[in-house]
């Protein structure tokens, strides 16, 4: 399993906490303007693994906004499990 294209979380997360930062990130562009974001997964330590395949989920995702225009960023850091 690869994660160029799309990282595995486990659904509680996927559905909970995740969903509400990117539906709030969404707002954020709208309000805002143009941003750069920067999304992903810490690859490190021992990873969870889920579904019949046992597809390794990692512990960590982070979510970074920067504002093209006046250089400020937000930054988030979940832990997934």
């Amino acid at each position: 399993f690869y994660f160029s294209n799309m990282s595995p979380q486990v659904d509680n997360f996927n559905r909970g906490i995740w969903k509400k930062l990117e539906e709030k990130t969404r707002d954020y562009v709208v309000q805002k303007g143009e941003l750069y974001i920067v999304t992903g997964p810490i690859l490190k330590g021992k990873f969870k693994e889920i579904g019949k395949n046992k597809v390794d989920v990692p512990e960590y995702y982070y979510k970074i906004l920067l504002h093209k225009e006046t250089t400020t960023a937000l930054a988030f850091l979940f832990s997934s499990i």
